[in-house]
C-alpha cells in the first residue's frame, strides 16, 4: 500500500535552522560522506537542497535541509519508508493498514533520538500529526514468471510515454504526481529469480493531495487520515486508467498478438 512518505516542518528562525543542522553533522560524526550536503541540480530551480542518507538504519531513506530564498522559507524534510524496519526479511514489503502504529512509534523515536543531539532549548515535536505530509508513495506490486512478456505489452500498449529509457519499466513525470511502472526484482538485482516482483506506484506530491484531500472530504492532510488501503487504491487505479484509458481485457496471449 505505502513504499515511502515524506514530511516537512518549517523553521520559524535561522538559528532553529542552524541548531539542526549542526544535530544532524554531529550524528554523522568524521564520515563526511554522510555529512548535509548540497544538491546541485536544484539550484536552477532556486532552491537549496542539503541532504543525507546517514539514517536510513532508522527507516529514514533520507532527511535533508530546504531553503527557497525567493519566498523566505526554509524546512526540514524526512524521507520514511517504514517496511525497512517493520518488515526487515522482506525486500519487496510495503506497509498495510496495519502498519500504521508502529510507524508512528518508529518515527516518534527516531526524532527523539535526533533530538538528543540538539544543543538548547529548541525540540523537534515527535508526533507525526505535527508534520505535514509533503508527498506519499503509494504502491501494489505481483510476482509473477511472464514479467518480460507484461513488460514488453505495457510499454508498447503505452505509446505516450515521455521517454523510454527505463529498460525494465517505464516513468511518467506529472506536475502533481509520477506514475512508475517496473520490475522490482531487476531493482534488487536478483534477476536470476524465477518470478519477477512487477509494482505499480504513484508518487504523489504536495498540490495533488491537496486537491485529493479537498475532493475526497478527507478530514485532514496529515498521514492518519491518508494511510489507507481505500484510497491507496483508488489512486492507484485512476492514474493507471489516466494513462491507459478504459478498454476491452484480453487474456496475455490475444492481447500479445493485438499489439505486438
Amino acid at each position: 500500500m505505502i513504499d515511502t512518505f515524506q514530511v516537512k516542518y518549517p523553521f520559524t528562525s535561522f538559528n532553529q535552522k542552524q541548531v539542526i543542522v549542526e544535530a544532524i553533522n554531529a550524528y554523522a560524526g568524521k564520515n563526511t560522506r554522510h555529512l548535509l550536503h548540497l544538491k546541485e541540480k536544484l539550484l536552477k530551480h532556486g532552491i537549496w537542497y542539503y541532504h543525507t542518507q546517514v539514517f536510513e538504519h532508522y527507516g529514514m531513506l533520507e532527511v535533508a535541509i530546504e531553503d527557497i530564498p525567493q519566498y523566505h522559507m526554509s524546512f526540514l524534510l524526512i524521507k520514511c519508508k517504514p517496511a525497512l524496519i517493520i518488515h526487515p526479511s522482506d525486500e519487496y514489503a510495503l506497509c498495510t493498514r496495519n502498519d500504521y502504529a508502529q510507524t508512528v512509534r518508529l518515527f516518534s523515536n527516531f526524532v527523539g533520538m535526533l533530538n538528543g543531539y540538539i544543543k538548547g532549548d529548541y525540540k523537534l515535536p515527535t508526533n507525526i500529526l505535527s508534520w505535514e505530509i509533503f508527498r506519499i508513495d503509494y504502491a501494489f506490486g505481483f510476482f509473477t514468471e511472464h514479467f518480460a512478456r507484461y513488460l514488453s505489452l505495457l510499454k508498447k500498449g503505452y505509446t505516450k510515454r515521455r521517454d523510454d529509457k527505463y529498460q525494465h519499466g517505464f516513468r511518467i513525470n506529472m506536475r502533481d504526481y509520477n506514475i512508475n511502472f517496473y520490475d522490482k526484482t531487476v531493482r534488487l538485482n536478483h534477476d536470476t529469480e524465477y518470478k519477477h516482483n512487477l509494482r505499480f506506484e504513484v508518487q504523489c506530491r504536495s498540490r495533488y493531495l491537496s486537491r485529493l484531500v479537498e475532493k475526497q472530504k478527507i478530514e485532514g492532510r496529515d498521514l492518519f487520515c491518508l494511510w489507507d488501503m481505500r484510497l491507496a487504491k483508488n489512486i492507484v487505479f485512476n492514474r493507471i486508467i489516466s494513462v491507459a484509458g478504459y478498454c476491452d481485457f484480453y487474456d496475455m496471449n490475444t492481447a500479445s498478438e493485438k499489439i505486438c
